[in-house]
């Protein structure tokens, strides 16, 4: 502690305190956007995967529970899934709930037509910091502390006698 007074009480070195604060908050800046890119990338990924099972459920089953649990049971095998509550209006209130889902954007939806199922599978990331996530998406709000990442997959039906 001593150090740091004498730094501060000399001239020279409050220069030296307020340059070393101002790199080492930039450092942190940028340790911290690797980090939370790196968890963007594994939710983005582990989407893909839940759509892909789900889609492939579906289309070989035709049974839409069982490829929403499907679904499910992916992303809870590799993501946090905690419960939460609240949220501004239009955020999630968690970053997983395929049983209630957030109204703006749904986690788990199929589509269909004659001959495709559409599969899409839709994880929220939390950050911390209000705002960061826009800087990865410009959709999202510039105060918002969600990302959504979405996973889609689209397969063609089997045929079941």
């Amino acid at each position: 502690m001593g150090l740091f007074k004498r730094l501060w009480e000399d001239e020279r070195g409050v220069g030296k305190v307020t340059i070393f604060c101002i790199v080492f908050s930039f450092f942190m800046l940028g340790i911290i956007s690797g980090l939370y890119w790196g968890v963007v990338a594994h939710a983005k990924d582990v989407a893909l995967q839940a759509a892909r099972e789900g889609g492939r459920t579906a289309a070989v089953f035709h049974d839409y529970t069982l490829a929403n649990q499907s679904a499910i049971n992916v992303v809870r095998a590799q993501l946090p899934t905690p419960s939460g509550t609240g949220g501004a209006a239009g955020e999630p209130h968690q970053p997983f709930d395929a049983l209630n889902p957030n109204p703006v954007t749904p986690d788990i939806v199929f589509n269909e037509d004659d001959t495709y199922v559409y599969a899409q599978v839709s994880y929220h990331v939390f950050c911390p910091i209000p705002g960061y996530p826009r800087l990865f998406k410009k959709s999202d709000s510039p105060w918002s502390n969600w990302a959504t990442v979405m996973g889609q997959a689209v397969f063609q039906k089997e045929y079941i006698p």
